[in-house]
């Protein structure tokens, strides 16, 4: 379970649109690595911290956050 925390930001629908698509296979579809805690966020680029979104997914992840 995915539970992203920033600096008192409310951040919980995008904790819980990546938890939905954890369950999600994308067959079929292209797919992207996605950080789970950004960056900018102080997230690294290590596995732990991606998760493989279909590209529509992806752009919704980055909206949402």
């Amino acid at each position: 379970m995915i539970k992203v925390k920033y600096k008192g930001a409310d951040l919980s629908k995008y904790n819980e649109f990546l938890n939905s698509c954890i369950v999600q296979e994308c067959k079929g579809v292209g797919v992207h690595e996605h950080h789970i805690i950004p960056k900018f966020m102080g997230g690294k680029g290590n596995k732990e911290n991606l998760i493989l979104l279909s590209y529509e997914d992806h752009k919704r992840a980055h909206i949402i956050l």
